[in-house]
């Protein structure tokens, strides 16, 4: 995953895998990239999980923020029957907002 940075407007940004990205998707201006690696991974799966998993990923962040500033929280639901796939979005959405 590589993170780019607008010189122009100052948003980070991802791209995936092969994706080289050389305009910034908020002000349209050309970028100066700035990789940074992934130096900690945390994969979970969830089951019905919707009352809990806000407070994992809060636990999480915490915990590897502590370690490193590059990390990354991976949930899959697992087929779950109630709102923890919905909980999962949210939270998703919540963290490209900051």
């Amino acid at each position: 995953m590589k993170v780019y940075t607008c010189h122009h407007c100052s948003q980070e940004f991802a791209a995936r895998g092969d994706i080289e990205a050389h305009i910034c998707p908020f002000c349209q201006t050309p970028l100066k990239p700035v990789v940074r690696q992934i130096e900690l991974s945390i994969c979970a799966p969830m089951w019905n999980e919707e009352g809990m998993v806000e407070e994992f990923v809060k636990r999480c962040a915490r915990t590897a923020a502590g370690c490193t500033p590059d990390f990354e929280i991976l949930i899959a639901d697992d087929g779950s029957r109630d709102a923890t796939r919905e909980k999962i979005k949210q939270l998703a959405r919540h963290v490209e907002h900051q």
